[in-house]
């Protein structure tokens, strides 16, 4: 049985074009700098995350087609895939699936901060809150903000970084959610 995690593998075992091999042939495909100038070692790590660092993840232009593949694949509830149950529904129209939303927010983490960090995944969050329907053709500004931050006291080469990622249609915050991110430290104790 083939799945997309061992079409990736293969693809990347065979030097395909479309697919990063490095995190450093990612940061060069993706435009974002020289690569791997800095002999491969990550940008951001657990010591550059420090409380109340703000990180502009950019912009995103919610995309209907994108926005309706998700929703019938994932979220495929009426005000999702259909105009009149959107309008007739208490959100007002057609708009996103609250988990499309957080998608394109990951999509901007990882773009921004993660592909070029030490980033070591995430054990989970407390919060997300989705604050106001989002809605094709819609652009929103991506941020995320250090909240704090603390050694393991198992691995001392492994941060927890307490974060809060936002979506902002405008001067409206759109979805809001807090989680921990680890990260390892520069140096290996």
């Amino acid at each position: 049985m083939r799945t997309a995690d061992s079409d990736a593998r293969s693809a990347i075992g065979s030097g395909s074009p479309d697919l990063p091999v490095t995190v450093c042939e990612y940061r060069l495909s993706a435009g974002h700098g020289p690569g791997c100038d800095d002999g491969g070692m990550a940008t951001i790590a657990y010591e550059d995350l420090e409380p109340g660092k703000v990180f502009d993840l950019g912009k995103v232009e919610v995309d209907r087609a994108e926005m309706l593949a998700f929703a019938e694949r994932f979220d495929p509830q009426p005000f999702h895939l259909d105009e009149a149950a959107g309008r007739n529904s208490v959100l007002g129209g057609l708009c996103a699936s609250g988990w499309f939303t957080a998608s394109l927010w990951m999509r901007a983490y990882v773009d921004h901060v993660l592909a070029d960090s030490t980033s070591q995944g995430s054990p989970g969050g407390n919060e997300l809150s989705w604050l106001a329907p989002v809605f094709p053709g819609d652009v929103l500004h991506m941020k995320m903000e250090v909240n704090s931050r603390r050694l393991s006291r198992g691995r001392p080469n492994l941060g927890l970084v307490e974060i809060t990622g936002t979506a902002d249609r405008g001067s409206e915050r759109v979805m809001r959610f807090t989680f921990v991110g680890m990260f390892g430290t520069r140096e290996q104790h």
